[in-house]
């Protein structure tokens, strides 16, 4: 009688057993799901360097060329100097010119180009590490390229990261430091363009 008692207890044991299964594997979900989103979204504290009352981010460029980029949320886009785009392999001749006014009040010649992607890492990153830590990252996003070296004289390092990456973060910028704390928005700007 225990024997068949126990046999007619099984199915209903067995649904018990894979609802508590099924729901051990949502919440595994949920949690996996909340962990993507706070690394997509969360908060991400990078180490910078400073120069001159400046801070330099060491930036990865279409995941070849690693420039440092003096952080600038005065500058509508991401400028770069004319030899970092002949790293690039990005043809000045062909971009669309047009003139800008910098920081100094001088007007610069300038070429609108667009980069496939711009990746900010901490300063002592190298290429042998880079993919350990991924940094923040924005696809196509808007460069303009210095086009007269005259103009690039006052230019720190390899140019200015400016609003065209900054504006798809809230970020806190701490001299004192050496960091930026970078927070992924979640309505992303969304660009066009043909990417360089």
């Amino acid at each position: 009688e225990e024997q068949k008692a126990i046999e007619r207890r099984k199915p209903e044991e067995e649904k018990k057993w894979l609802a508590r299964q099924a729901e051990l594997e949502r919440l595994r979900r949920e949690a996996e799901n909340l962990k993507k989103e706070q690394d997509q979204y969360g908060p991400k504290t990078i180490k910078s360097s400073a120069k001159d009352g400046q801070m330099l981010m060491n930036v990865l460029l279409n995941g070849e060329v690693r420039v440092r980029l003096v952080l600038d949320s005065g500058a509508g886009t991401v400028v770069l100097t004319r030899r970092v785009a002949d790293k690039l392999g990005i043809d000045v001749e062909k971009l669309k010119k047009s003139k800008t006014q910098v920081a100094d009040g001088r007007w610069a010649d300038m070429g609108l180009a667009t980069l496939k992607n711009v990746k900010v890492q901490d300063v002592e990153m190298t290429d042998a590490d880079s993919a350990k830590k991924a940094g923040v990252e924005i696809e196509n996003v808007e460069t303009h390229v210095i086009l007269d070296e005259s103009s690039e004289k006052n230019r720190m390092e390899d140019g200015l990261l400016g609003m065209a990456f900054l504006k798809n973060f809230k970020f806190n910028a701490d001299y004192n430091h050496g960091t930026v704390t970078f927070e992924r928005t979640k309505e992303d700007a969304v660009r066009t363009g043909q990417a360089t």
